[in-house]
């Protein structure tokens, strides 16, 4: 486990600081990011960088990399987009499957964003993912398209979502109608867009085998 060693009190121009010294080419020892970049005036750093850099003022001497953690969720992401930066996938990072969900709620929006897209093709046999529990990966640009194609609408009961979300779309989850634990693909032609509501009903209620036959009737992009 890495211990975070980022200190508290890192301001906005510590971060401005450490952008103008990356723009100079100074040595750090931080590798090239991979999934994700900060975004600022048109250029792209690697956020563990920028960070730890931004810690001199504080600790007078920069971070390494083994000093802290980053992505989505981290302390380093929370003191960035604490003080005003953006933190941006990389384009080829959010087409990547992730069992992270809230990994996933992110990369499903920033895809949602580019409205040209192809049909994603999925996987027929999602990668599992074996920590204290199993979690199986799951594919963004899936998500993305069959809540897009949905546009709002229950594809089960055919009503609006409940509430919109912060982005303005109203508010439907991703279900898989053969579960993926029970060998179900990630493709486009076996998850719909629920409401809350009936997304339970298709797991819990006692006539959840019916409205999985409905949704069969119902979708025609659907395969048994």
């Amino acid at each position: 486990m890495v211990v975070d060693r980022i200190p508290t009190g890192i301001t906005r121009n510590d971060i401005l600081h450490a952008l103008a010294d990356l723009n100079a080419g100074i040595e750090h020892r931080f590798a090239e990011s991979i999934k994700y970049d900060v975004v600022h005036e048109g250029k792209r750093y690697p956020p563990k960088a920028v960070v730890g850099l931004a810690a001199r003022r504080i600790l007078g001497e920069a971070l390494g990399p083994s000093d802290f953690s980053g992505g989505r969720g981290s302390k380093c992401f929370r003191v960035l987009e604490g003080l005003g930066f953006v933190v941006e996938a990389k384009r080829e990072a959010i087409h990547r499957p992730t069992a992270n969900i809230v990994e996933l709620e992110h990369r499903t929006r920033e895809l949602r964003r580019e409205r040209k897209r192809e049909k994603p093709k999925g996987s027929q046999s999602p990668k599992k993912i074996v920590s204290n529990s199993t979690q199986y990966e799951r594919d963004p640009a899936v998500r993305a398209w069959v809540l897009d194609n949905a546009d709002g609408v229950c594809e089960l009961c055919h009503h609006l979502g409940p509430f919109q979300t912060n982005e303005g779309d109203p508010f439907l989850e991703v279900h898989h109608v053969v579960p993926i634990a029970e060998g179900g693909p990630d493709t486009i032609d076996n998850a719909v867009a629920l409401c809350p509501n009936c997304h339970r009903r298709c797991h819990l209620s006692i006539d959840c085998d019916d409205q999985k036959i409905r949704l069969y009737k119902q979708v025609e992009r659907l395969r048994e």
